[in-house]
């Protein structure tokens, strides 16, 4: 349906987490329409959600402990929180017995489909070397210290020169020699503290990688925000979230770096690590939240690690309003989807996606809304399943819209010749309406007869078109295949205007709006809708 511009107001999350099955189970709740974002690395700007990946490699490290004696490094998937006073463990809650939302079949896609864009990501490698041996890292432990106060230089571009710096990527600028951080996470958390002016819990995430699992690394997210000069607004300063993941290799450490939208609220975090491609080895998934006045925007990114350096995974995940998320065998299921602002409309339904990785990306596998209550909802859920590639399903859903009988138009509502009209109020109306939709219905569905060769197998159990647009069936009675069915129905919708008024009635921006054009289109993507 309709993309829109952004609002803004507050926003409510709830989250809880639990471990089920092996995997992580994260839900939230959010309330609040979606703000267009940008996503950088370093400064340079790029469309959402465009995600660059900085992946970079420092020579043979060693961090000893005070006798100098090496440490074994932290246990794989084990999270630690560093509260900026009293340290503290936050282990993950205990298992829910929650049962896992099972997703269907993979699709057998058309060609032309294209559900989940795959955005491009690069990569570079500093190959800086220093003279230290490879060893292993001391535990993630939290600081003893207190808020240091901030940098001289509050950015990001300062922040990540230090970190190569500090990991033995790049010479230190003041001429030193190279001594590598005893406690990766103790490190990380001292230099949030020093970049962020609002700092508070910091989460270090520590699992191993590599083939063999034998790879110790830290992801966190840190914040970059210089305090207000005086005077100014807390608003005025510019608050930016950065991912960083720690790779320690024999031959050095590796940096990677993901950078999301501005974050003021702090939201930014390592959603989960786990297995999405099925080789045994963990990627890292990210979440953003961006707030729009109504809603809030929730993108995921993952990351893997391959060839010794850390990527961004192709493949968009953008979900508004997520109220759920788990990751369970190997697929990310997320439930969202609907817009808060009042004008969107009461005829958007909640969804549950699933995306799974799929020659190369992250893919959109599934989506399905919860039951509507009119023949509308039905023809809404035959296009999701339409663009999906999942024919017989769609097939099916298109020959429920038609059949329907047990409609209530009860909490909905149609724009209709400039008038706001209520549900269940107007028969006449909605008689009308459901003949609009019962005449779409059949048109798709005789159209995807012809792309995929079920011509007639549902088709030719519906009985004859009645309504108020019967005439389009008999015009296309005689046609063979979905270019002369175009014409015909170009030339029809020109004749028959009333019918496209009437599909593009129900109130809200975020319907779709047919035209004498996209009535007959292929649908690429299950977000237009």
């Amino acid at each position: 349906m309709t993309r829109t511009s952004a609002h803004r107001i507050k926003r409510r999350v709830v989250h809880a987490v639990s471990v089920l099955g092996g995997m992580i189970v994260i839900a939230g709740i959010t309330v609040g329409c979606s703000k267009e974002t940008g996503l950088t690395v370093e400064g340079t700007v790029t469309p959402p959600p465009q995600i660059s990946m900085t992946p970079v490699v420092s020579a043979a490290p060693n961090q000893p402990t005070a006798s100098g004696s090496a440490v074994p490094s932290a246990d794989p998937g084990a999270a630690t929180a560093v509260p900026s006073a009293t340290p503290s463990q936050t282990p993950f809650p205990t298992p829910s017995s929650n049962s896992p939302w099972n997703p269907s079949p993979e699709p057998t896609p058309s060609p032309s489909l294209n559900p989940s864009p795959t955005p491009a990501s690069t990569a570079t490698i500093d190959d800086s070397s220093s003279s230290y041996e490879p060893g292993t890292t001391a535990p993630t432990t939290r600081p003893d210290s207190g808020h240091p106060g901030p940098a001289a230089d509050i950015s990001v571009t300062a922040l990540l020169q230090e970190m190569r710096e500090g990991l033995g990527i790049v010479p230190n600028a003041s001429g030193t020699p190279f001594i590598p951080p005893s406690d990766i996470g103790d490190w990380l958390n001292k230099l949030s503290i020093k970049y962020d002016s609002n700092y508070g819990t910091f989460y270090v995430h520590t699992i191993q990688v590599g083939k063999d699992g034998g790879l110790p690394t830290w992801a966190a997210v840190l914040y970059v925000e210089a305090p207000a000069s005086e005077g100014s607004k807390k608003e005025q300063s510019s608050r930016q979230s950065i991912g960083v993941i720690v790779t320690q290799t024999l031959g050095g450490y590796v940096l990677g770096t993901v950078e999301f939208p501005m974050d003021f609220m702090g939201t930014s975090k390592v959603e989960i690590p786990g297995d999405l491609t099925g080789d045994g080895n963990k990627e890292i998934v990210w979440n953003w939240v961006v707030d729009g006045a109504h809603t809030s925007t929730y993108g995921y990114v993952v990351t893997q690690w391959e060839a010794n350096k850390w990527s961004v995974m192709p493949g968009e995940i953008v979900v508004r309003s997520v109220s759920s998320f788990q990751l369970f065998n190997g697929a990310l299921i997320i439930k969202g989807g609907l817009v808060g602002s009042a004008g969107a409309g009461p005829w958007q339904r909640e969804a549950t996606q699933t995306y799974k990785y799929k020659d190369g990306s992250m893919k959109l596998n599934e989506s399905i809304k919860v039951n509507g209550t009119t023949a509308y909802h039905n023809l809404e859920d035959a296009l999701t399943s339409e663009a999906l590639g999942y024919w017989e399903r769609a097939a099916q859903q298109f020959t429920a819209a038609v059949n329907r009988k047990d409609e209530s138009y009860q909490d909905l509502r149609f724009e209709y010749q400039d008038k706001m009209i209520e549900g269940n109020t107007i028969m006449e109306l909605e008689n009308r309406f459901r003949d609009a939709v019962n005449a779409f219905a059949r048109l798709r569905l005789q159209l995807i007869e012809f792309d995929h060769h079920i011509a007639g197998k549902y088709s030719s159990l519906l009985g004859p078109d009645k309504g108020s647009y019967a005439s389009l069936s008999e015009a296309l009675f005689s046609v063979k295949n979905r270019e002369e069915a175009i014409k015909v129905v170009q030339e029809w919708s020109v004749a028959h205007p009333d019918w496209l008024k009437l599909l593009n009635a129900p109130f809200g921006y975020v319907n779709q709006r047919w035209d004498k054009e996209n009535i007959s289109e292929f649908i690429n993507v299950v977000n237009e809708l």
